[in-house]
């Protein structure tokens, strides 16, 4: 990531950064509410930018009033002619002569005005989950309805704070306090909430019909067709008035063009470009996780209340963090009755949970637990991915007392004294296929018999 830099736009300091050397210029013209510095902070989007920077000399920029760029008053906000004399500054300032400009959301509106009143400047134009006008009016039935379009303070200051209706532009919002926490932040990162007010106003009104039949420059327009926002009737409108425009239809709600499955997104941009997708660049990693769970916890809370549960569920935490990290792990997050932690290899984390068992059985508590190795996705310092529920949905297939593994730590730990019982094959509500899972079990008893993991307790 390179340092932050400043162009110069009717006296007013406009914030760019450029990354990467590539052999073409692309210039992101996006949503206003990503701010330009702390997104490098946010893996999903890091990984995004790095692989648009892997082809090409990246240009981002925060436009006037908004974030780390000059702020303006809220009455002079902006309006969407400054926003393009504010693109047409930073490239200068940039040294870009004819980029790629790629706008998405109302980003996606300045992209299209840019690319029709300077095409001299426009190599190529892509367009993703945006559209000619957001809100309904005579001659464009799609979108809001203008009656629904009435942005006020009230519901700015929930969002600002809480960060709701989020999920119709980043879906994990509805399901992940991290991106909720992010998206409220993000907001408050970039505008006041009274201009936040007047932006939303003007991005009703905003409307780039009239400047579509005047995009010369190639043009690819890529839409997910369930777009909560931006309903897929606005990409098929821009595909109709903008001349010979390429209009690819991907599945997926997420309106952020870097939400979801943005390698789709960029795979379509890369063909456009180089024509070929390359290979992508993931930010996955294979990780160990370590799943727990209290078992009977109301039972527990009702019989002994809630003060006393407190003090035990605070013993179980000191004694779970300090096992984790005994068997050199990283506690992910607590979940309330239990945890996910990430341990550095698979035999070291069933050792991890056979110690959490031992000790927590001290307090009167028995657990289950799961582990299993599989890709994950950081974020920030949680994680996420395929590999986290696939180990949650083990975890509540482990009866009381018992670890679970899948066959993949199985096999990782071949050679190992450690041994396993098989438990059958299982389908994982929303996984593909069906998994086979085996559970831990003790050292042999003096009879010789294998005894399961929580016999006896």
């Amino acid at each position: 990531m390179s340092d932050i830099a400043y162009a110069c736009s009717d006296g007013l300091n406009l914030a760019y950064q450029v990354v990467g050397d590539g052999p073409l210029d692309l210039v992101l013209v996006t949503e206003w509410a990503t701010p330009l510095e702390s997104r490098w902070d946010i893996p999903a989007i890091a990984s995004r930018l790095n692989r648009l920077a892997s082809f090409a000399r990246l240009i981002s920029f925060d436009k006037r009033g908004i974030g780390l760029s000059d702020r303006v008053g809220v009455e002079g906000v902006s309006t969407p002619e400054l926003w393009v004399r504010d693109l047409v500054a930073v490239l200068d300032a940039a040294g870009s002569q004819r980029p790629v400009v790629l706008g998405a959301h109302e980003g996606g509106q300045i992209a299209a005005l840019f690319a029709a009143s300077v095409p001299d400047r426009t190599e190529a134009l892509i367009l993703v989950n945006t559209g000619a006008r957001l809100v309904r009016t005579e001659g464009y039935d799609i979108g809001f309805p203008p009656e629904a379009w009435n942005p006020d303070l009230a519901g700015i200051l929930r969002i600002w704070e809480e960060g709701g209706d989020g999920e119709v532009h980043i879906a994990a919002t509805a399901t992940d306090p991290y991106w909720r926490t992010w998206y409220a932040r993000s907001r408050r990162q970039q505008v006041s909430p009274a201009a936040g007010v007047a932006l939303m106003q003007m991005f009703g009104q905003l409307d780039v019909r009239h400047a579509l039949g005047s995009i010369v420059s190639p043009t690819l327009i890529v839409h997910r067709v369930d777009n909560g926002w931006w309903d897929i009737a606005h990409a098929r409108y821009l595909a109709s008035h903008i001349p010979e425009a390429k209009l690819v239809e991907l599945p997926g709600v997420d309106n952020y063009w870097w939400a979801g499955d943005a390698d789709s997104v960029l795979d379509e941009v890369e063909l456009f470009l180089l024509g070929e997708r390359r290979s992508r660049v993931s930010n996955r990693v294979l990780a160990t996780l370590l799943f727990t769970d209290i078992v009977g916890s109301t039972a527990h809370l009702s019989r002994i209340g809630d003060d006393r549960w407190a003090e035990l569920l605070n013993a179980h935490d000191t004694v779970t963090r300090r096992e984790v990290e005994r068997f050199g792990g990283r506690l992910v997050k607590d979940l309330g009755d239990g945890i996910l932690a990430t341990v550095d290899g698979p035999a070291r984390a069933i050792e991890a949970a056979l110690a959490i068992r031992e000790a927590v059985a001290e307090l009167g508590l028995s657990i289950r637990a799961s582990v299993h190795t599989g890709e994950v996705e950081p974020r920030g310092d949680d994680l996420g991915g395929i590999g986290v529920h696939i180990g949650a949905r083990v975890l509540h297939r482990a009866a009381p007392g018992e670890i679970l593994v899948t066959s993949v730590v199985k096999g990782l730990v071949a050679g190992s004294p450690i041994r396993f019982e098989s438990r059958g094959h299982f389908e994982l509500r929303d996984i593909p296929d069906r998994w086979e899972l085996f559970a831990v079990v003790d050292q042999a008893t003096p009879d010789g018999l294998a005894q399961p993991a929580g016999a006896g307790r």
